[in-house]
C-alpha cells in the first residue's frame, strides 16, 4: 500500500514538473506549482493540445479562471486527492455550444499565442489545427502570424454559431488566392504588428 501511494505521488510530481516547464515556455517566465496563472484563450488551447498529445487530460473549465499548476493535479474528478490526470474531462471546446449569434468577431497576440523565444513544435498544436492547417502555414512567410490567424477565425466561428466540439474540426481551408474559406459563412482574418483579427458571418 504504502509503494502504491509513493508512486502515484512521484507520478503527480513528474506531471507537475511537465506543466510547470509547458506553461513557463509558453507564459515566458518561470513558474512555480503555487503562482497564480490565467491563461488567454489562445494559451487555454496551446495547454491542452500540449495535454492531448502527452496524454494529460486537463479540465477546461478550471483553466478558465485562475488556477495554480498544483490544482491541475491534486484532484480528481469526484474532487477527491489523487494524482492521475487521466481522471480529467477530454479535451473539448464547451465554447461550441449552439448560439444565435450570426456575426463573430475575435482579436488574437501572436506572442501570447507563439513566444518569439521558441520555435513552432507542431506535435504540440496538433488538437488545434488539421494537417492542411499546418501545411498550409509551413508555406506561408510567417508560420506563426497565420497560425494565430487561423486559430482566431476559429473562435471568431464558434462565436457565429459553428458547433464543432474541438478546434481541429473547424478546418479553415483558402482560395487560390490564400484568402480563408468556411462553408456557410464569410470570413476574413487581418493581422498588424502583433495582433491579428478575425471575422465570421453565417450566410442566410
Amino acid at each position: 500500500m504504502k509503494k502504491f501511494c509513493y508512486a502515484e505521488f512521484a507520478l503527480k510530481g513528474i506531471e507537475m514538473k511537465s506543466i510547470n516547464e509547458f506553461l513557463s515556455n509558453l507564459l515566458n517566465t518561470p513558474l512555480s506549482d503555487d503562482d497564480d496563472v490565467n491563461l488567454t484563450s489562445a494559451q487555454r488551447a496551446r495547454l491542452l493540445s500540449w495535454g492531448d498529445q502527452n496524454g494529460f487530460r486537463l479540465d477546461l473549465k478550471q483553466l478558465q479562471g485562475q488556477f495554480r499548476i498544483s490544482d491541475l493535479t491534486g484532484r480528481n474528478s469526484s474532487g477527491n486527492a489523487g494524482g492521475n490526470l487521466n481522471l480529467f474531462s477530454p479535451l473539448a471546446h464547451n465554447k461550441a455550444n449552439a448560439t444565435k449569434s450570426r456575426i463573430g468577431i475575435d482579436i488574437q497576440s501572436i506572442s501570447e499565442m507563439f513566444p518569439s523565444s521558441s520555435e513552432i513544435d507542431y506535435s504540440q498544436i496538433a488538437s488545434i489545427y488539421s494537417m492542411y492547417e499546418i501545411e498550409f502555414s509551413k508555406r506561408s512567410n510567417s508560420p506563426k502570424v497565420t497560425l494565430t490567424g487561423l486559430f482566431s477565425l476559429k473562435e471568431s466561428l464558434l462565436k457565429a454559431g459553428v458547433t464543432q466540439v474541438n478546434y481541429v474540426d473547424l478546418e479553415i481551408t483558402h482560395t487560390i488566392e490564400g484568402a480563408p474559406l468556411f462553408y456557410g459563412y464569410d470570413v476574413s482574418i487581418s493581422h498588424s504588428g502583433d495582433f491579428v483579427t478575425s471575422i465570421a458571418i453565417k450566410r442566410n
